[in-house]
């Protein structure tokens, strides 16, 4: 008999192995029957005994159940990255010697700019000095002009528009105690706790208040805000008039007409000045329209 192939052989082999495990799970699951049957009826006649004992156990527990407390938004940083950020402050505040409320701060900050100043290393004093026949610039202008600034629109300023200039005008008395400019940007980012973005911000504005003599403005909520012909009274009325006499008969175009011929000459605008479909479309929504469309053209 000749030899079976390879293949032959790992067909009896996984038959072989499929036999042996069919027996070995009959066995095992005669045997947890018996004792399944056991473990059951001692279970229900526990559970049947102790009924009311369990149930009034859990609407004792339901009752003092704690409740999730966490919220389900975004509050902020957690305690964790606070504390991290608060031995961080610690730590620039003894670097520099002074803090970001003392720097917002126009007493505190002018009484303890004196003592950061002269802690500050006058090793590079020597950096903004002639060189090539050119004199140094003088900063000193600058700080006063800052500081004039805060004075006079003092209730004009934004918060942050203040804080920009304050970190400005201690950027440019860094300068002026002959730091480098990216040495003295780096030191006023560190003090607020802030990355090489902000210290980045700060040179620009410097240069812009060299320019220019301001920084720029935050523009968020400077936008124009317009009024339309439909807010006025009067207009209102003749229209809500035009409207009760063809309720069922209202198309964009007729509206259009209505207000090109008698709306706006009543008014003493000329007749040339007209309005357009989609102007049209939002004053029928304005005045409580609901736009369903009964045949072609024809909107109510």
């Amino acid at each position: 008999m000749p030899r079976p192939n390879k293949r032959i052989q790992q067909c009896r082999d996984i038959a072989k192995k499929r036999k042996n495990f069919v027996e070995v799970t009959d066995i095992s699951s005669s045997d947890d029957g018996n004792s399944i049957e056991d473990e059951v009826g001692w279970i229900d006649n526990k559970i049947e005994n102790e009924a009311d004992q369990i149930f009034s156990t859990l609407m004792k527990n339901m009752e003092t159940l704690k409740k999730f407390k966490r919220p389900l938004v975004n509050l902020g940083n957690s305690r964790t990255t606070k504390y991290r950020k608060k031995i961080k402050a610690s730590e620039n505040q003894k670097k520099n010697g002074q803090t970001l409320f003392q720097l917002l701060s126009k007493k505190s900050s002018q009484e303890n700019l004196g003592s950061e100043l002269q802690d500050i290393d006058n090793q590079n004093e020597g950096e903004l000095k002639e060189k090539n026949g050119e004199e140094p610039i003088k900063y000193i202008p600058f700080i006063e002009k800052i500081e004039d600034k805060l004075k006079i629109e003092d209730q004009q300023l934004t918060s942050g528009h203040k804080m920009r200039l304050k970190a400005t005008q201690y950027y440019f008395h860094l300068l002026e105690r002959g730091h480098s400019k990216l040495n003295a940007s780096q030191i006023v980012a560190e003090m607020l706790n802030r990355r090489v973005w902000f210290a980045r911000c700060v040179r620009s504005w410097a240069k812009a208040f060299k320019n220019y003599g301001d920084i720029p403005k935050d523009n968020r909520g400077q936008y124009f805000k317009g009024s339309s012909l439909i807010d006025d009274e009067d207009i209102q009325l003749k229209v809500a008039s035009y409207l009760r006499q063809h309720k069922f008969d209202v198309t964009v175009n007729s509206f259009c007409n209505f207000v090109n011929e008698e709306i706006l000459p009543s008014i003493g605008i000329e007749n040339k000045t007209t309005i357009s479909e989609k102007t049209a479309t939002r004053w029928l929504k304005k005045m409580g329209f609901t736009f369903s469309r009964y045949a072609k053209g024809i909107k109510a």
